[in-house]
């Protein structure tokens, strides 16, 4: 297997989830750190929805908080999921590897860092999650992660909650 071959990265990611998870492991080597978090970003940037890359981005939303520079990678890949299913109910029914899970996760990991969006516009994440999404507990659970660091439309949700009742 080579260090270019997919489940490579994955078992690598994997195992510094472990380490991680179980505190033992610190970042303290600058090379070492900027070399996982160069493939991290990596990852993220050419991210797509199956089987193994959502299991390579569990492995990566357990570093975000060691690696806040993988916010805009990451607020990157949840513009990406917005727009690629177009119809995130039947994805969730047909597989456990769905968008629904990978937003709400990648949003609720955005939610523990700074400085990510000033590059990226997540009021529009609202609108589309709340008219798209709102079956699924883990997106909205996102959501409300980032409307704590009052990222959130107060006007959207107001909308939204006037067409519910």
């Amino acid at each position: 297997m080579s260090s270019k071959d997919p489940r490579y990265l994955s078992k690598t990611l994997d195992l510094l989830h472990g380490l991680i998870a179980d505190k033992r492991m610190l970042f303290s080597n600058d090379t070492f750190t900027n070399s996982v978090e160069e493939i991290c970003s990596n990852s993220l940037a050419r991210w797509t929805l199956n089987e193994d890359s959502v299991l390579q981005l569990r492995d990566i939303l357990s570093l975000v908080p060691q690696f806040p520079t993988l916010g805009r990678p990451l607020g990157r890949l949840v513009e990406v999921l917005i727009r690629s299913t177009s119809d995130p109910f039947q994805d969730y029914q047909t597989s456990a590897a769905n968008a629904a899970w990978c937003l709400g996760s990648s949003m609720l990991a955005l939610s523990k860092i700074k400085g990510w969006n000033d590059e990226l516009d997540p009021d529009q994440w609202f609108g589309y999650c709340l008219n798209h999404y709102n079956w699924s507990s883990k997106v909205l659970e996102g959501l409300v992660s980032l409307s704590h660091l009052s990222y959130v439309p107060s006007s959207q949700i107001a909308r939204f909650l006037t067409t519910i009742s």
